[in-house]
């Protein structure tokens, strides 16, 4: 089993779940992880890719859905031969199955980002402004729906709430930005996006600047409210799938001793 979990790469912060679904259906496709093939524990894994175990599970829900992989109770994660699979784009099948999901994340932006633009004009410094600005210039000539776009949009939003010179909020939106971020990857791959996504900071930083605190709480309300509006776009063209059945549990494989 230590031949087997040597397959696999660590993994970025930057989409975790569906770059770690790319790498398993990848080491499948090449005939790495044969059919029948029972995949590592839940532990090995996360260790070897260096990532968490909701990372881990929503990388095999994908799998799953696609038929790559077959989870059953108790006994681990099983590969699935060629003619079951049925692939599908990852971000499309995360669209279709997170409605929910998305909506609490775009309420949980909308409540909390505003006040951050606004303590961000009235705290941050002006190399916090200088940085800002140019987060803005290098999102406005990235290319829609691509990896440096998404990127920079997280960069630009870490960048604000660490202008609030306040560590907590720091702390709070670097969670926020490695642990979510597929929504963005909708809205930044929808025609007009990132254009859209630079114009709107854009004007995040100009009442920064101006130290207008209540231009800068309003600017990000206009802000989310594009995102939502891109979002209910992309959303127009995804058919819900059936809600799927509880999690199966796999964590008795993970007590297994692997040889």
């Amino acid at each position: 089993m230590s031949n087997l979990v040597d397959k696999f790469s660590s993994i970025s912060r930057n989409a975790v779940w569906s770059t770690t679904a790319e790498q398993i259906r990848a080491l499948i496709e090449a005939g790495d992880l044969p059919a029948e093939t029972r995949l590592p524990s839940e532990r090995l894994l996360c260790d070897r890719l260096g990532i968490s175990r909701v990372s881990l599970r929503e990388a095999l829900r994908v799998l799953e859905s696609d038929g790559y992989v077959e989870v059953k109770a108790g006994l681990g994660t099983f590969v699935r031969p060629p003619e079951a699979w049925t692939p599908s784009a990852p971000l499309e099948q995360w669209g279709r199955q997170h409605e929910e999901l998305i909506e609490k994340l775009l309420e949980m932006r909308e409540l909390i980002e505003p006040g951050i633009a606004g303590l961000a004009a009235r705290n941050a410094r002006p190399e916090d402004i200088a940085a800002l600005r140019r987060a803005v210039d290098r999102l406005a000539l990235t290319d829609e729906g691509s990896e440096r776009a998404i990127e920079l949009d997280a960069e630009f939003h870490r960048l604000l709430a660490h202008s609030t010179r306040n560590s907590v909020v720091g702390d709070l939106i670097d969670y926020v930005m490695s642990a979510t971020g597929q929504e963005r990857r909708i809205t930044l791959g929808e025609t007009g996006g990132v254009s859209q996504a630079a114009e709107g900071h854009g004007g995040i930083v100009a009442a920064i600047e101006a130290r207008d605190a209540a231009g800068a709480e309003a600017a990000m309300r206009r802000h989310l409210a594009d995102a939502r509006a891109f979002l209910a776009r992309a959303r127009g063209r995804l058919v819900p799938i059936a809600p799927r059945q509880p999690d199966i549990d796999t964590s008795q494989s993970d007590m297994e001793e692997e040889g």
